[in-house]
């Protein structure tokens, strides 16, 4: 993610949403999603909203900015196991600001 000099918010395409989780992530968020997926979007939805709006008012540095632009987030991002939302809701936490956004689109896509 990076921010442009208008203070626009960018991300970038991933061909697959499922490149930013492990295996075991990935296989531990499926069954959370069998048991609860609306809820499980909502938390995604819910954190998505509160990044853009709360967690993502801050300064803007062009020379920082310029690093990140186009760049894309470390694959396998999301790793180890999720059981209840709360251990979704700190994983996703626990990531990189930089990456966050990407990481809840990536959800996002990944659940619809």
């Amino acid at each position: 993610m990076w921010i442009d000099d208008d203070g626009v918010v960018h991300t970038v395409a991933l061909p697959s949403p499922t490149e930013l989780m492990s295996a075991g992530f990935r296989g531990s968020l499926d069954a959370l999603v069998e048991v609860d997926s609306r809820r499980v979007l909502d938390l995604v939805e819910s954190q998505q909203d509160r990044f853009l709006s709360v967690e993502n008012v801050s300064p803007i540095d062009a020379d920082t900015e310029a690093r990140f632009h186009g760049a894309t987030p470390p694959r396998n991002l999301l790793d180890g196991p999720v059981s209840t939302l709360d251990d979704l809701g700190a994983v996703i936490a626990a990531v990189d600001r930089r990456w966050r956004l990407d990481v809840l689109m990536a959800l996002e896509d990944y659940l619809t």
